[in-house]
């Protein structure tokens, strides 16, 4: 019977310490605001031309060009 309780309370302590651990309050302060996001368009064409035409196009809302 004392080592149910022994083992009851490691497992207990394993899990509150384990959850400190986990825990980052610097979290919760980021919004989606922060991060980046990254919108994109490829590209298939055969001359630089085009893919500057496409560029010029889309430039407003994209940030990655493949």
């Amino acid at each position: 019977m004392r080592y149910i309780v022994i083992v009851g309370l490691a497992i207990s302590l394993l899990v509150v310490s384990s959850s400190f651990l986990l825990y980052n309050p610097e979290e919760e302060n980021t919004s989606d605001k922060d991060l980046p996001v990254y919108v994109g368009i490829s590209f298939c064409g055969n001359t630089t031309n085009q893919a500057k035409a496409l560029i010029d196009k889309t430039k407003n809302y994209t940030n990655l060009c493949v």
